[in-house]
């Protein structure tokens, strides 16, 4: 029996053994769909698009009892794996599918309460707050957690350390975009190879401060880590770098901020050489290009540097996963259906609908376009690591650094300084509007002791988040 109009509350079977009839009677405001009831003859195909239908009107919570690993959804979903009888993790086009997708094997079901007791206590009922439920763990757990789960998929002790760094850096920056939430995408192509657990990134110069770096589909922040020890190091006035085949590079401000705090100043651009298309152009109903973020950093006198890094859509994709997740939610508009109709915030939307170019909301995605086009060739075009076009693959991430000596251009660094020193000083002095305040960018502190981790991705590190703290 396939439902006409599903609910918001799906609860799927794909094991025989379960009573789907009993449970629709006995639990009210979930719709009860039995896989087997009607996928027999049916071909896999339709099967398939019938459950996915499902899945994407459900939006508020959908469990899956039975062994999902055998289920139509297998073509929908990657299995990221579940350890005993604890929950599974399901991801989708490489966004993790939240609380709103939650997957238990079937035990001993004997009694509708069995079940209603899973509801309650796996984390797919409802929360008290009617939003995705988080879990708060302290970062130095969950780092060490991560440490563990890097390495069981094969990275080394060291390069396991670095990412789980950069993670939980981001989360304590109050960035979770770039946070933990990317563990189930790190891990799907970890699996799947289009992430190199053992990359070994290489540099290759091609006159003094020019260089091009092959991350050998390394982990992003494994690549950064490479770049900071080999070329950031040199004493050059100038330098270009170019950076090919890595991984997710997470926040661009992780890879300019140690330039500044060396004393340079720094200015990045980042694509997705040709992937990660999901940003519409400027009067566009289509996705051409991604989220291609800029950043640039200067050293500031007697203080933190000025850190610079945004995204040229109109909100990160990060954020959108984030808001999906219970996180906060994203401008209205900010991601939109092929017609301009501003579209509501679930796991999978990025699958059917566009993110906007940034300014798009105040009607000025003009403006973002062009610098998003800006980076598609400084990141892309001129180092020919890959650019968007039609039925090519992205070959990972790439990037171009430029780092310039405070003296590059004659100046004593000493009066640059002063001279960065007394504009910022100026900046800031404008009267606050009620209830707000002027902070220059890079001002955030790392305020945040405590990851406040996704319930799925809780899920999927709690056999090594127990392990770090027995």
């Amino acid at each position: 029996m396939i439902p006409q109009q599903p609910q918001r509350r799906a609860l799927v079977l794909s094991d025989g053994r379960l009573d789907a009839e009993q449970l629709r009677r006995e639990l009210r405001g979930w719709s009860v769909v039995d896989i087997a009831s009607f996928a027999n003859g049916c071909p896999p195909s339709v099967v398939d698009r019938t459950v996915l239908t499902i899945l994407e009107d459900a939006h508020e919570r959908v469990l899956l009892l039975g062994d999902v690993r055998t289920a139509p959804l297998r073509s929908f979903y990657t299995w990221v794996g579940s350890h005993g009888d604890a929950p599974a993790v399901l991801v989708r086009e490489g966004l993790d599918a939240g609380p709103w997708v939650v997957a238990l094997p079937v035990r001993t079901y004997a009694t509708v309460d069995d079940i209603r007791r899973e509801l309650e206590t796996s984390g797919a009922g409802p929360s008290p707050s009617g939003r995705p439920r988080r879990r708060t763990m302290a970062a130095p757990d969950v780092q060490e957690g991560l440490e563990r789960l890097f390495t069981a998929e094969g990275l080394t002790a060291q390069d396991a350390a670095t990412v789980a760094a950069a993670l939980v850096h981001s989360e304590r920056e109050g960035y979770p975009s770039h946070g933990v939430l990317r563990v189930p995408e790190y891990v799907t192509k970890l699996r799947s190879g289009l992430i190199n657990p053992r990359g070994r990134p290489r540099t290759t110069a091609w006159g003094e401060g020019r260089y091009t770096i092959d991350g050998d589909r390394a982990m992003g922040a494994v690549v950064v880590r490479h770049l900071a020890d080999d070329v950031l190091a040199r004493d050059e006035s100038v330098q270009w770098i170019a950076v090919r085949r890595s991984g997710h590079l997470g926040r661009l401000a992780h890879l300019v901020r140690p330039v500044a705090e060396a004393g340079r100043m720094a200015f990045a651009v980042a694509n997705s050489a040709g992937g990660g298309q999901k940003v519409a152009p400027f009067g566009g109903s289509e996705p051409r290009l991604g989220t291609n973020p800029i950043a640039f950093a200067t050293p500031m006198p007697g203080g933190p540097p000025l850190v610079v890094d945004v995204s040229t859509s109109s909100v990160s994709e990060g954020a959108v996963r984030n808001a999906a997740l219970g996180g906060p939610g994203v401008p209205r508009g900010a991601v939109q259906d092929r017609y301009g109709r501003a579209v509501r915030i679930a796991p999978d939307v990025l699958s059917r609908a566009t993110l906007q170019p940034l300014g798009a909301t105040q009607g000025h995605g003009h403006k973002g376009f062009a610098l998003a086009l800006m980076v598609e060739v400084l990141a892309g075009v001129l180092p020919g690591s890959g650019f968007v076009q039609a039925g090519v693959p992205s070959s990972g991430t790439s990037a171009l650094l430029v780092t310039i000596d405070l003296a590059a251009l004659g100046r004593r660094r000493e009066a640059v300084l002063e001279d960065l020193g007394r504009m910022a000083a100026y900046v800031a002095s404008s009267p606050s509007l009620p209830g707000s305040s002027v902070r220059l960018p890079g001002e955030r502190a790392l305020c945040e002791t405590d990851v406040h981790l996704p319930e799925t991705v809780a899920r999927h590190l709690a056999p090594y988040l127990a392990a770090s703290t027995a």
